[in-house]
C-alpha cells in the first residue's frame, strides 16, 4: 500500500476496504460489514438514520425491482460541525474550492455517474443532493456486498434506516469516520416494492 495515496489511509484506524473474495461461494460465507464502522452520522431530509439489523434482506423470497437509481444532482459540500470555530469553517471552504466532488453533466458513462468524492473526518459533514427514480417511503443504507451474504449469526444485515422520507429528492448529510473507496447501496422501499441503487464513495 502506497502511504502517499490518501485513499489508502483510514482516518480513524479502521480497515478501509475488505480483502478480495475469490468466489461467489465465499461471498455467502462472509460476515456483513456494519455501516457504523464508516458512518458516524447520517440523515436524509432531516430524518436521522436508525441502526437496524434487517432480516428481510436475507429472505430468499424477497423480490427485487429494478434497476434503480439514486444519483447526485449537484456537488457534495463539506461544512464544519463546529460552526463557531472559524478555522474549521475556513478549512471546509478551502476544501470545497480545491475538490470537485461531482461531474456536472449526464454525458458521462452511466456507471461513473454513481461516483462521489467525499471528505472523511468526524469534524466534517458532507451534504449531498440526490434524486431517486420516484418518491420513496423508506431508505436503507448499507454496504453493497452485504446483500450477497447470508447475514450475521442471526441472519440479519446491519443497515441505517431512514423511515417516512416520502420524497424523490433526497438531501443526504453524512459524517464519515474512515477513508478509502467504499461500495455502498441505497435500498428504497415504496409500497413494499424494493429497489437497490449502488453508489461508489471515494473518501479522502
Amino acid at each position: 500500500m502506497n502511504p502517499a495515496c490518501p485513499c489508502a489511509l483510514p482516518l480513524d484506524g479502521k480497515v478501509a476496504a475488505p480483502s478480495l473474495t475469490p468466489s461467489w461461494f465465499d461471498f455467502a460465507n462472509l460476515p456483513p460489514r456494519n455501516p457504523l464502522d464508516l458512518i458516524s452520522f447520517a440523515s436524509i431530509n432531516g430524518i436521522t438514520g436508525i441502526p437496524e439489523n434487517n432480516a428481510a434482506l436475507t429472505d430468499p423470497t424477497l423480490q427485487w425491482n429494478g434497476p434503480a437509481n439514486v444519483l447526485p444532482t449537484g456537488p457534495a459540500v463539506c461544512s464544519a460541525w463546529g460552526t463557531d470555530n472559524l478555522e474549521k469553517v475556513a478549512d471546509a471552504a478551502q476544501w470545497n474550492f480545491q475538490h470537485r466532488t461531482w461531474f456536472e453533466t449526464a454525458n458521462i458513462a452511466y456507471p461513473t455517474q454513481k461516483i462521489l468524492v467525499l471528505r472523511g473526518g468526524r469534524e466534517w459533514k458532507m451534504t449531498v443532493p440526490l434524486l431517486a427514480d420516484c418518491d420513496v417511503q423508506d431508505v436503507l443504507l448499507t454496504y453493497r456486498n452485504n446483500l450477497v451474504t447470508r447475514g450475521d449469526a442471526q441472519g440479519t444485515i446491519p443497515v441505517l434506516r431512514f423511515a417516512n422520507v416520502n420524497n424523490q429528492q433526497l438531501s443526504l448529510i453524512v459524517t464519515l469516520a474512515g477513508g478509502g473507496i467504499h461500495d455502498m447501496v441505497f435500498i428504497t422501499i415504496t409500497d413494499n416494492d424494493w429497489f437497490a441503487a449502488d453508489a461508489e464513495w471515494h473518501i479522502y
